[in-house]
């Protein structure tokens, strides 16, 4: 009887364990997709400023491109 209750309080801990592992996953599953979403919204925002006052379609991608390596 005493062995089957290690056994379960093993296993509830284990279990608990494991619930919380993937809480932390999703929580940062989560925050890439948040942090990805405003980069690209940032990004949007900058490309189209800088083409209100006349950077052309070959230059954004010229700047696109070099940044890209840059980093």
């Amino acid at each position: 009887m005493r062995r089957r209750q290690q056994t379960d309080r093993v296993r509830l801990l284990f279990g608990s364990l494991q619930a919380l592992s993937w809480l932390i996953f999703l929580f940062g599953v989560v925050n890439l997709i948040n942090t990805t979403l405003s980069n690209q919204i940032s990004r949007k925002r900058e490309n189209s400023i800088l083409r209100s006052v006349g950077l052309t379609g070959k230059q954004l991608c010229r700047m696109s491109i070099t940044e890209g390596m840059c980093q």
